[in-house]
């Protein structure tokens, strides 16, 4: 998979199928999502994109209030790359891209930019300055700009949408099994080992500590920890 910092040089030769987001988590509904873009760019020959942003849309327009995360980096490039996605663009998320009224946004960014031919996105897809965008707007400016616009039905589980924010309140409320169900794995973070007070190994049970990542989600049990 080829990751890019910011637009390309020229929109791609090829036939790029897309589709957006932060895809903090990775669960059932971003894999039906990912694996209708792999699909789609197989089915008409063409390449299999990801736009995503960096950092995070709410860090530049609500800064202070930015949730913990269910993954990092590496976690979303891991889970492109397996469901077959050859072309991730992380673009640098800024005030000046934040101001892009939806029009701007799919004419710069989407058909200047990339040169999409597709576009595959959630029913709920919101978009441009204000978030005032809809996927009506976005659909009618596609065919404007020469692309389509596939609007994706979102993954249900029980009576609720599967969704980050869902997932989130399972972890922080220590329901690890529904939060277990939407992702369709347990939930799992990594850190550094560090140095302990060696208590296990004086019992005869060395243990391994560390350092939990602070933008990380915690599941209930685990938020008294120290750092």
């Amino acid at each position: 998979m080829n990751i890019t910092r910011g637009l390309p040089s020229a929109p791609l030769d090829s036939f790029p199928v897309l589709t957006i987001g932060n895809f903090d988590g990775q669960h059932l509904g971003h894999s039906a999502l990912v694996q209708a873009v792999v699909e789609n760019a197989q089915r008409v020959k063409g390449v299999p994109m990801v736009l995503s942003f960096d950092p995070h849309p709410i860090e530049v327009l609500r800064p202070g209030t930015v949730p913990k995360f269910l993954s990092d980096a590496q976690d979303k490039c891991d889970f492109f790359e397996r469901l077959g996605i050859m072309e991730h663009i992380i673009l640098p998320f800024t005030p000046a891209l934040a101001a892009l009224n939806p029009s701007q946004f799919v004419q710069q960014v989407l058909h200047d930019g990339l040169g999409v031919r597709q576009l595959l996105v959630g029913e709920n897809f919101v978009f441009g300055k204000g978030r005032s965008g809809t996927i009506q707007d976005l659909i009618r400016l596609g065919e404007q700009a020469n692309f389509v616009v596939q609007p994706v039905t979102p993954v249900v589980l029980g009576s609720e949408v599967v969704s980050s924010t869902r997932i989130r309140k399972c972890v922080i409320s220590g329901n690890v099994v529904e939060g277990r169900k939407c992702l369709g794995r347990p939930y799992r973070f990594s850190g550094t080992v560090i140095e302990g007070e060696k208590r296990g190994g004086q019992m005869g049970w060395p243990t391994a500590n560390l350092r939990i990542p602070p933008h990380r989600v915690l599941p209930l049990r685990m938020e008294s920890m120290p750092p």
